[in-house]
């Protein structure tokens, strides 16, 4: 299944009473925090399952569904059958990423019934701004006392 292919889709013959809301546009998490990404279906009758999953490349990674184990990723509200919320626990870098909340029909191989607009995932490293900001403090300070330094010594020539 393409990435294009789930931004936004609409089921096909869909009428007002079947939605699904992915309300994030974008979420910013650090490095080791938990990440909840909403999403909700309301008047969906089509069976079959919601699953989130990540665009990666030209295809899509599962991230979590009702059936199996995903180690980091539960749901918010277990369970239930409107909210498919989840929660990312001890988030890492590679986390980083557009998610898509899709509704799928049940068949002999399940095809995409309704899709979130997607939520872009940014994730910080504390760590590194951390020293990246270091970094950038003793250049400042190096430069303004070569400034001084400077400043000084050419007085001294005039």
């Amino acid at each position: 299944m393409a990435v294009g292919a789930l931004q936004g889709s609409d089921p096909p013959g869909a009428d007002a009473q079947n939605e699904l809301q992915q309300p994030q546009r974008e979420v910013t998490v650090s490095v080791g925090q938990t990440l909840t990404l909403n999403c909700t279906v309301s008047g969906a009758t089509v069976v079959g399952p919601v699953k989130w999953l990540k665009a990666e490349d030209k295809v899509n990674r599962t991230v979590y569904e009702d059936k199996g184990s995903f180690s980091r990723v539960t749901r918010v509200v277990n369970p239930s059958n409107t909210d498919y919320s989840i929660r990312i626990s001890n988030v890492q870098i590679e986390d980083a990423g557009t998610y898509y909340c899709v509704k799928f029909q049940k068949g002999e191989q399940d095809k995409v019934y309704m899709s979130g607009q997607g939520t872009n995932v940014l994730v910080h490293d504390q760590h590194l701004s951390s020293l990246l900001g270091l970094l950038i403090g003793l250049l400042l300070e190096k430069g303004v006392i070569g400034l001084v330094l400077f400043y000084l010594f050419k007085r001294r020539m005039v």
